[in-house]
């Protein structure tokens, strides 16, 4: 790429890739990110091109313009507008003109737990992905500090995760993005006061059923000490990113959470309102200026009267949040308008559906599926998506590229497999990817004394019986299998799309289809997918890709932490 210095003081521009004119209205770490993808994605640059990117007043926040030729301009509102022209020039190289999303939020909840990819992958490739998503319109992150892995906040290996997860937003804030810090509202740490915790049990109070998810460590807020130790311990992991310039706060019910004893229950009409006015008012006192967003997550799942008494509260709720983030499926739970008209963000379940270990098959694409979500919530500002790795990286891109503009999902999938894997292959495997999802339902399954297994109960495992690996799906055709892969094998790739992770997880995933259709051995594919995935002997079986020898290895201790 062919590389000239341009000064455009009053916009305050930047050339990527070499010389590089004052410009102080881009931070130095914007530069540096806007460097990187420009030099990971050189090849997707026609040659002889000059990129210059430029912060213009003039276009709102979120808004970017391309213009030029040999010198391409592009201007954005704002740093992170820059990204997002950078990701559509990137993208579409002939295009020109100004564009703008059609919803405010546009963001990715990484799930920070279980010793999962986000746990585990080194700061340099969190930093790359991170860019990626901003060049599909991302303009949030989210992280959780799951408190249950750890005895209180001075824990070393606590304060090693507030450092991990620190290092995240600051890779957000690289790229202009919003911080969002979720929690839960009555978690608690591994040693918290055996008399303070909370009721899991259904079948009393009104609970239909046990409050899944739960680590029977969580807090009764009406137990006596319960709220003060509740608020300290939040206002410590406040305190924690205090200077990472958070902008969201999110607080959800359950999983995990909730208390169902009489005087909680409801927890979502009852308990949880104990906790949140508490949690709102910190919030704002620690992040000055931010937003709240009251998490609605399986509001009467397990008992009834939540969402009732949410809208029976009606302005109350807007006094303390700014928005609801809620579970799709409860869409027509506000199809004519949320309490106090609050706008409403779709928590999209992109992670687990149709694959158990999570992510432990490959690529788990879900272009179908989401569309019916994605029509279902056209009223939602947007939607924050709930991630547990980078196998479904093509759902985040669904969801983003369709908040960004609505438009059929095949046309996104195509988009996508035609910037990571060439647009001459760009119908091969739109076709690939939409039979992978007729292909999806994955099991992995530990038999053992005639009682099936799934990653969900492994702790129940006996170490010292025998016992097998089998690999369940009721939706597996060997005729559609064979189809996908052959389509993806015909595809001509050049050398680094060949070796990108994005596409080893899709083609092992096909692969592994066709072979478990023929009933052949799987292990060697898996393997590479426990190493893409960045799994270890700490990652949690529901995470873990079940190849034999690394199960026969988890398996031959006692799980002590389960889901």
């Amino acid at each position: 790429m062919s590389l000239r210095k341009f000064f455009l003081p009053l916009l305050g521009a930047i050339v990527v890739g070499g010389c590089r004119a004052e410009s102080p209205s881009i931070p130095e770490s914007g530069k540096k990110m806007l460097d990187s993808l420009v030099e990971r994605y050189r090849d997707r640059v026609p040659r002889g091109t000059n990129i210059v990117f430029a912060i213009d007043p003039a276009l709102g926040e979120e808004e970017f313009a391309l213009s030029g030729e040999k010198c391409v301009e592009i201007k954005g509102g704002s740093v992170r507008a820059l990204f997002f022209g950078l990701g559509k020039f990137l993208r579409e190289n002939s295009w020109r003109g100004k564009d703008a999303p059609q919803r405010k939020i546009r963001g990715i909840y990484f799930a920070t737990h279980f010793s999962n990819y986000y746990d585990n992958a080194p700061e340099n490739e969190l930093r790359d992905y991170i860019g990626d998503l901003a060049l599909w319109g991302c303009n949030g992150i989210g992280v959780w500090f799951d408190m249950h892995h750890y005895r209180g906040i001075d824990d070393h290996a606590a304060q090693q995760k507030i450092a991990s997860l620190r290092r995240i937003f600051l890779a957000a804030r690289d790229c202009g993005m919003h911080c969002n810090l979720l929690s839960l509202a009555n978690e608690a740490y591994a040693d918290s006061p055996v008399e303070m915790r909370a009721d899991w049990k259904g079948g009393k109070n009104g609970y239909r059923y046990d409050l899944n998810g739960h680590y029977h460590v969580e807090i009764c807020p009406n137990a006596p000490g319960a709220m003060e130790l509740l608020m300290k311990w939040r206002s410590e992991v406040f305190d924690a990113f205090a200077d990472c310039g958070i902008d969201e706060v999110t607080v959800c019910p359950y999983d995990q959470g909730g208390c169902v004893c009489k005087e909680c229950a409801p927890f979502g009409a009852n308990g949880y309102w104990k906790i949140l006015p508490g949690y709102v008012r910190l919030a704002r006192e620690k992040f000055p200026g931010c937003r709240f967003h009251l998490g609605t997550w399986r509001f009467d799942t397990f008992t009834d009267g939540e969402w009732a008494d949410l809208f029976r509260r009606g302005a109350a709720v807007g006094e303390i949040a700014s928005a609801l983030y809620i579970d799709p499926a409860d869409a027509p739970k506000v199809a004519d308008g949320a309490p106090a008209k609050l706008p409403v963000i779709g928590m999209s379940e992109i992670s687990m559906e149709g694959m158990l270990p999570w992510g432990g098959f490959g690529a788990n694409p879900q272009p179908r599926r989401l569309e019916k979500e994605l029509v279902s919530g056209r009223k939602f500002a947007g939607f924050r998506p709930y991630s547990e790795g980078v196998y479904e990286d093509m759902n985040k891109v669904i969801l983003l590229s369709y908040a960004w503009k609505e438009r059929p999902v095949r046309e996104i999938v195509g988009d996508y497999v035609a910037f990571y894997f060439g647009r001459e292959n760009r119908e091969k495997l739109v076709e690939a990817t939409y039979l992978s999802e007729e292909n999806l339902g994955h099991r992995t399954v530990v038999v053992q004394g005639g009682k099936r297994r799934s990653a969900y109960s492994a702790e129940l495992v006996d170490p010292e019986s025998p016992w097998k690996l089998e690999y369940e799906n009721k939706n597996l055709d060997a005729a559609r299998a064979g189809k996908a892969l052959n389509l993806a094998e015909s595809c001509t790739l050049t050398d680094d799309a060949a070796k990108s992770w994005r596409w080893r997880i899709f083609y092992l995933r096909l692969a592994i289809d066709a072979k478990l259709a023929e009933k052949e051995n799987i292990d060697a594919e898996l393997e590479e997918l426990y190493q893409i995935n960045r799994a270890t002997e700490k990652t949690l079986p529901c995470l873990t890709p079940s190849a034999e020898p690394r199960w026969r290895k988890m398996l031959s201790k006692k799980i002590t932490e389960h889901i």
